[in-house]
């Protein structure tokens, strides 16, 4: 679950991007903006004839962070991935990941998200290369 997440989450960031940057989007125009990104980031999404709301692209409505608090969904990715990487290196390494781990949390608020993860030794979560690496690591402890 975890792992099919990460498209969901940036799909809702990118949802809002969109929806944010053109706040006079009619409600069926901001319907067919998430018809859109649903194929773009989750094609395996099928509807049945019991679900037309959600199929006709009002499932963005079920998402109160939408509503409640913009832009802060991201965050549940970016958490994601860097917990990815810790993972990935407690599978060689554990007394490392354990470390990174600590010093992250040991440092708390004291800094940006960018230069905490750095002081942890973590890498970029933007980075499409960290992203590109955990995808095989995860592959192949899946024997994908």
């Amino acid at each position: 679950d975890g792992l099919l997440f990460l498209p969901y989450g940036c799909m809702v960031d990118h949802f809002q991007h969109i929806i944010y940057d053109n706040p006079d989007l009619t409600p069926a125009e901001r319907h067919d903006v998430w018809k859109d990104l649903e194929e773009q980031y989750q094609p395996f999404i099928k509807y049945d004839d019991d679900h037309p709301f959600h199929a006709g692209g009002g499932a963005w409505m079920k998402k109160d962070h939408i509503f409640t608090t913009p832009f802060y969904y991201i965050d549940y990715c970016l958490a994601h991935i860097c917990a990815l990487q810790l993972w990935d290196e407690s599978r060689t390494d554990m007394r490392s990941a354990l470390d990174k781990y600590n010093r992250l949390c040991a440092a708390g608020g004291t800094g940006t998200f960018l230069e905490l993860i750095k002081d942890a030794g973590l890498e970029s979560p933007f980075d499409v290369k960290v992203i590109k690496k955990l995808a095989f690591s995860v592959c192949d402890f899946l024997n994908l």
